[in-house]
């Protein structure tokens, strides 16, 4: 059987990770994992998300530069995945509250659904489903977003300056 469990605590930097979770090797056409987390406080950079890139420049934007995403490694194993953490960072200006989300990875199919958080005041909650196995893969992206501080955010995205906010709502609903 090469099935691997835990039940209890990992550190991965210094974000804390409590809960379940499983690793199934046998049996399947590929790796299979599951996992039910959660963490007092998780640290994007501790992931390997948010760091600064050795070779990141700013470059002004171009449709001519645009190259497609290279999605191969959705279709390398199968997960089902729950996460809830009270606070979630990022570098000095990402500071999210009630963080949750489940991540469902079948064969390339991604589905990220229940993604609701607190932010900048408001609470923002969406889902987005992306199927890796067409050669376009279709993607499905929705967020609402309720309540928002929108001078707090401008803030972090380097904007305050040349506007003034209130609060504001958004909803986004994008299919390709």
């Amino acid at each position: 059987d090469e099935r691997f469990e835990s039940d209890g605590s990992a550190r991965l930097g210094e974000s804390r990770l409590d809960g379940r979770a499983s690793a199934e090797f046998a049996g399947h056409i590929r790796p299979r994992y599951e996992a039910v987390l959660r963490s007092p406080h998780l640290r994007l950079a501790d992931l390997g998300f948010g760091r600064p890139s050795a070779k990141a420049e700013a470059r002004p934007f171009s449709w001519a530069d645009r190259k497609p995403l290279a999605l191969d490694w959705l279709r390398l194993a199968d997960a089902r995945i729950s996460l809830s953490a009270d606070r979630v960072t990022a570098g000095s200006g990402v500071d999210l509250r009630d963080g949750r989300l489940r991540v469902d990875l079948q064969d390339g199919s991604l589905r990220v659904s229940d993604l609701r958080l607190a932010y900048q005041g408001g609470q923002v909650a969406g889902a987005l489903d992306l199927d890796a196995r067409p050669l376009h893969p279709p993607v499905r992206l929705r967020l609402d977003a309720r309540a928002l501080d929108l001078s707090s955010l401008a803030a972090v995205l380097g904007e305050a300056q040349h506007w003034q906010f209130g609060n504001g709502e958004l909803v986004l609903s994008r299919k390709s």
